[in-house]
């Protein structure tokens, strides 16, 4: 068990340029454009602890996801940046992995996150196809690797 707390489960996220507030985990926003509809984002888990930005403090990455009215599930990376109160996190951005993937795992070595999950099968493909993203952190914001 990690000396972090759960403070990152009850801070502010930007998600797709909107502001999202967790409560105990969850939150709500209108994030498909145009919609007036909310989505329910709820934490997910895959906690990742680790020094984002070389502060010494505990930063922690994890999944959200976001249940929308039409039945979809869209899994967003968010980063919560460790502050000087050992107790608080303060979050930054989530960015969006995909929709109706099958999340596998969040590791992080040598500065990069790898998120791996499995992708929807289509009429095409005979089984799920397996795929990885690359994260790292640059002045305090999350950012898919190239």
């Amino acid at each position: 068990k990690s000396s972090i707390t759960e403070d990152y489960k009850n801070t502010r996220y930007t998600i797709e340029g909107t502001v999202v507030t967790l409560q105990n985990g969850t939150g709500s926003a209108a994030l498909l454009h145009g919609s007036e509809s909310l989505s329910l984002i709820s934490y997910f888990g895959d906690d990742v602890n680790f020094d984002a930005n070389n502060d010494t403090k505990q930063d922690v990455a994890f999944l959200l996801v976001a249940h929308s009215e039409i039945g979809s599930s869209l899994y967003y990376l968010a980063l919560a940046l460790g502050t000087k109160n050992e107790k608080e996190q303060r979050g930054s951005n989530a960015i969006f992995l995909g929709e109706m993937i099958s999340p596998q795992s969040l590791h992080y070595l040598n500065n990069v996150l790898t998120f791996s999950y499995g992708e929807p099968k289509t009429k095409k493909q005979k089984a799920t196809i397996m795929r990885s993203k690359n994260f790292s952190v640059v002045n305090d914001v999350l950012v898919e690797s190239k």
